[in-house]
Formats: structure tokens, C-alpha cells, sequence
């Protein structure tokens, strides 16, 4: 009986470790779902952000630099009396169109005429005493020449006479005295050979006819004065253009040196200004720059440089500037004012981005470049904000891609993808 009850408490415990058993894997196998119910289960893997990107373009952006200057004559000239007398005639008005050289006043020439008639005439009687001079002295050089050609010959027969007679006087046909008389006539007609010949030679060597000639040389200097007084009486345009001024009247006393009116030579005109110093990086290195009336944008006009200062107007702060236009047609006039277009369209075009695509952290700016399948943070340097594009000065390049929705929840480098 004893064995039994044994048999039956061992029956009793293996039952007891069986049903703990099954608990357990029932246990086990509820875990997951109570786990669920919970809200504790694992959390799949983070999905990769969505983005929208767009090509960085280039446009002008800010206003276009310019600068007002002013229209003047190329040339300008004073038109100014050089002799003198009394205006007889104006053939020019103010306003009219000249010439350089071109008549545009005549003064009185009646005494000038006078003196260039005195001139000529006194020329004409000293070239005559000169002719007179000239033909004198060839004729008193002839007569010289002939005189020492027949004191030649006559020396040459005294010679041979007082040979014979020196033979005559060797074989006593012949006196003493004969013979030395014979010898006196030779010795003077020699010296008298010598003497022509030095007459001769003098007057080849000497001009006799200097006092002619120096008459000729005051007449001509007198007839030249006479021209240019001439020349004088007509005043002349100094140079090509229009009659600005103008005060000549008919029977008014002009003097040397009077300033009778101005020309302006305005075929090609000079455009001045005055350019802040951080203008210079406009115009540095440029040969030309274009212009308008101001008012007219519609005509626009080419000027090349001719003058930059490279030194500071220190009472105005400015650089001086001046260029050198056409002005063929004369639309350009002197006094108006134009305004110089010191940077063009292209030479504003910068890279623009919208201004909901910067994204902005501890005073820092930048944008999120979309590369490689990345967000590539890149600092950039903002211009001027215009219609809502932001001008980009420095970080970025025309063509790049930035992101422009969601980069405000990027970091750098992540891995993003485009919107489809």
C-alpha cells in the first residue's frame, strides 16, 4: 500500500513538471504579440529623405552702374585777329559751318597794297642795277684780259728787239745807249703786265656789285612783309566746325591779338565725368564704353577712353574720366548731359538661387548641393535680393544643382533622393 501512494506522488510531480513545461512555451510563444500590443517592437530601418532640386542659373542683378556726364566740343578754337584795320566785310554768321582756312572777315588792305607796290618796285630797279653792275664788270674784266693779251705780245717783240740789239752791240753796230734804253721799255712793260694781271685777279676775287644786291635782298623782305600783311587782313576759321561765337561787325577797328569768336569742332565730341573710386573696377582695363542720351534709352552711343585719372580729386573724391565719340551726325550737342554705362548686362549676370534655398545657421549662409545622390552643404556669399532670387557673389557655379524643398531637415552628406 505504501508503494502505491509513492507511485502515485511520483505520477503527481512528473504532472506538475510537464503542465510548468507547456506554460512556458506558451509563455514563450505570447511574448511577441504582447510585445506588439505594447508598442515595444523594433522599428524598421529610416526611409531616405525626398527632395526637389533646380539648375543654378545666371542673371543681371542689381542696378546698372552708371554715371552722368557731359557733352563737349572735341576742338575748340578763338578766333583771333593777327594784323589789324577796319572790318570791310563778315562773310560768316554765328551758327554757320566753317572750314579750317576759310575766310570768315575781311579788314581794309588799301595801305598794305600801297606798300607791296613800293615792294615790287623797288625790287625791280635793284635787279636792274644789279644786270647793270653785272654787265660792267664783265666788260671791264674783257678789257683787262685784252690789255694784258697785248702787253703779252708786246713784251714778247720788246724781247727779241733787244736780242738783235744786244748781238748789234757784240759786233759794235750798236750802242751802249740804245741797248739799255731797249732794256728800260721791257722792264716797264712788265711791271705793267704785273699790274693788269693783279687788277684782273682782284676783280675776280671781289664782288663790285654787293650794294645791288643788298637792295634786292631788303625790296624782297619788304614785298614778303607785304604778302603776309595780305595774308593777315583775311581772318580765317583756325580749324574745321561751327561759329559758337561770333562778334565781328562791318566798320569796327580790329587790333593784333583781338578776339573776334570761337569755333567748336563738334564732328567728334568729348564726353567728361567724374567716377567714384568704387567705380574704377568698372572701366579699369576696358578701351570703350557705351552711353545714352539721358532720357532715351532707346540710342545708345559707343565712346573709347582717352583719359582715366589714376589720381584722387581729393576736394571732390573722385577719378576724372574722358572718352571720344562720333559725331558725324551731330546728334551729340555741347551741354547736354548723358549718362555712361559702366557695366553691362553680361558683366552683372551672376548665379542666382531662390531665396527659400538658403538655409541660415549662427549668422552663417549656405545651400545644399545635390551630388552624387548627397546633400552637399556648401557656404555661399549672398548679393542683392531681387524678386525673390538671392544674388550669389561667392560658392556657387551656373549649371549645379541645389536643393530647394526639405533642405532644412539635411545634414551634410546624407544620402537623399529627386522627387519623381
Amino acid at each position: 500500500m505504501k508503494q502505491t501512494q509513492i507511485e502515485r506522488r511520483m505520477k503527481k510531480v512528473l504532472l506538475l513538471a510537464l503542465l510548468a513545461g507547456a506554460i512556458a512555451v506558451v509563455a514563450g510563444c505570447s511574448q511577441p504579440d504582447q510585445a506588439k500590443e505594447l508598442g515595444t517592437e523594433s522599428a524598421p530601418p529610416t526611409s531616405i529623405p525626398e527632395v526637389k532640386t533646380m539648375a543654378v542659373t545666371k542673371q543681371p542683378m542689381g542696378a546698372p552702374a552708371e554715371v552722368v556726364a557731359d557733352i563737349i566740343p572735341a576742338v575748340t578754337m578763338d578766333i583771333v585777329v593777327k594784323g589789324g584795320g577796319d572790318v570791310v566785310s563778315v562773310l560768316k554768321q554765328r551758327g554757320d559751318q566753317v572750314r579750317r582756312g576759310e575766310v570768315v572777315a575781311q579788314t581794309d588792305v588799301t595801305r598794305i597794297v600801297l606798300q607791296k607796290k613800293r615792294a615790287e618796285s623797288a625790287l625791280q630797279s635793284a635787279q636792274k642795277l644789279l644786270v647793270t653792275s653785272q654787265e660792267s664788270r664783265r666788260t671791264d674784266m674783257a678789257d683787262v684780259r685784252l690789255s694784258i693779251t697785248k702787253l703779252e705780245v708786246q713784251i714778247e717783240e720788246q724781247t727779241k728787239a733787244l736780242n738783235k740789239l744786244k748781238n748789234g752791240y757784240d759786233e759794235g753796230t750798236v750802242e751802249k745807249t740804245a741797248v739799255e734804253q731797249a732794256e728800260m721799255q721791257l722792264k716797264n712793260a712788265r711791271l705793267d703786265l704785273q699790274v693788269l694781271k693783279m687788277k684782273l685777279d682782284t676783280a675776280e676775287r671781289v664782288q663790285s656789285d654787293v650794294t645791288a644786291e643788298d637792295q634786292i635782298a631788303a625790296a624782297q623782305y619788304q614785298l614778303t612783309e607785304a604778302n603776309l600783311a595780305l595774308e593777315e587782313a583775311d581772318i580765317k576759321a583756325p580749324t574745321d566746325g561751327i561759329l559758337t561765337e561770333w562778334e565781328a561787325l562791318t566798320g569796327m577797328n580790329v587790333t593784333a591779338g583781338t578776339k573776334l569768336g570761337r569755333v567748336a569742332n563738334i564732328r567728334t565730341v568729348r564726353i567728361q565725368a567724374k567716377l567714384a573710386e568704387d567705380m574704377l573696377a568698372h572701366v579699369n582695363s576696358k578701351k570703350t564704353l557705351s552711353f545714352y542720351i539721358s532720357g532715351n534709352r532707346n540710342k545708345s552711343y559707343t565712346g573709347s577712353i582717352t583719359y582715366l585719372s589714376s589720381v584722387m580729386d581729393m576736394d571732390t573724391r573722385t577719378y576724372a574720366i574722358e572718352m571720344k565719340a562720333d559725331n558725324a551726325k551731330l546728334e551729340l550737342k555741347p551741354g547736354m548731359k548723358v549718362q555712361i554705362s559702366l557695366a553691362g548686362e553680361k558683366e552683372r549676370e551672376v548665379p542666382v538661387v531662390p531665396a527659400n534655398a538658403v538655409v541660415r545657421d549662427q549668422g552663417a549662409t549656405f545651400v545644399f548641393i545635390y551630388k552624387d545622390g548627397k546633400a552637399v552643404k556648401r557656404s555661399v556669399t549672398l548679393g542683392p535680393l531681387e524678386e525673390a532670387m538671392y544674388a550669389v557673389t561667392d560658392g556657387l557655379r551656373e549649371g549645379e544643382s541645389i536643393i530647394v524643398s526639405g533642405q532644412h531637415q539635411l545634414k551634410d552628406k546624407q544620402q537623399v533622393r529627386l522627387a519623381q
